[in-house]
């Protein structure tokens, strides 16, 4: 009897998982309208932006949560490429006023083949039959494949900004920019993801009556690093927006996370 309950949980989770990439992809959207049309404004005034970011921030603090409690990481990563296509489908229809970015039938390809991928990998994909635990989270934050995967998206943010702020190596409009910004908006997108795993997974046992996850050295470590990493991917990700074409900067940036998640998984 315990098997189908499983069965039927990762199913929610995927469902979750695939809704959520849609919504973010949606309100990425929006704010590259903002990065092209609100240039200048002051940040109050940039409503197309509070409105992508609500969307975006939203989808990702409430139902991203509940897939990641539901199945596991590497099973809910290639969820993210059905964002690729949405927002190429998206940008090349129209439907958002302002933002018109036409395809061919050589996009038409590969779109088709991320989703058939998408299926192939949910279907096949790997299903972990343990419980996540807090002892795991434990070993995961003290591991030093995440102590060197932090340090090195900490760096490299920290140039990326530095760089952009002097506009002399990294100047606006140019696809470097976008590429760089675009990657980096994805590592940071991973260690987001990653921390938020722990924290969902924390206030599952929280909720089955277990409050050994308060006292977790992992649960505050995640709490830190999500309120970090996730406001900073929203401005390196605003920034690919606004110097490319969003039919390069989404792509870029949603299929380097899928990988990440995969390899974080």
């Amino acid at each position: 009897p315990a098997a189908p309950a499983a069965f039927e949980l990762w199913i929610i989770g995927v469902v979750l998982a695939a809704f959520s990439n849609m919504l973010s992809s949606l309100g990425l959207l929006i704010q590259k309208i903002s990065a092209d049309r609100d240039k200048g404004k002051a940040c109050y005034k940039r409503w197309r932006f509070w409105l992508g970011f609500g969307i975006n921030i939203g989808s990702e603090l409430t139902i991203t949560p509940a897939a990641l409690s539901l199945a596991p990481v590497s099973l809910l990563a290639p969820m993210t490429a059905l964002g690729i296509a949405g927002s190429v489908l998206i940008a090349a229809s129209g439907c958002l006023p302002g933002l018109k970015e036409p395809i061919g039938g050589r996009e038409l390809v590969p779109i088709l083949l991320i989703i058939f991928g998408v299926v192939l990998s949910t279907a096949f994909g790997p299903r972990s039959e343990n419980d996540p635990s807090m002892e795991a989270a434990e070993v995961a934050v003290r591991s030093p494949a995440l102590i060197a995967s932090l340090s090195f998206v900490v760096l490299f943010t920290g140039v990326l900004v530095g760089a952009r702020k002097t506009r002399r190596l990294l100047p606006d409009g140019g696809t470097l920019v976008c590429l760089l910004s675009s990657f980096d908006a994805s590592c940071l997108a991973a260690m987001s993801v990653v921390f938020l795993k722990i924290i969902s997974t924390s206030l599952r046992l929280v909720g089955e009556g277990d409050a050994s996850p308060f006292s977790s050295v992992a649960l505050w470590v995640a709490a830190g690093g999500l309120a970090t990493c996730a406001p900073t991917q929203l401005y390196v990700l605003n920034m690919a927006l606004g110097n490319g074409r969003a039919t390069l900067a989404m792509p870029v940036y949603l299929s380097t996370i899928v990988l990440l998640l995969a390899v974080c998984g």
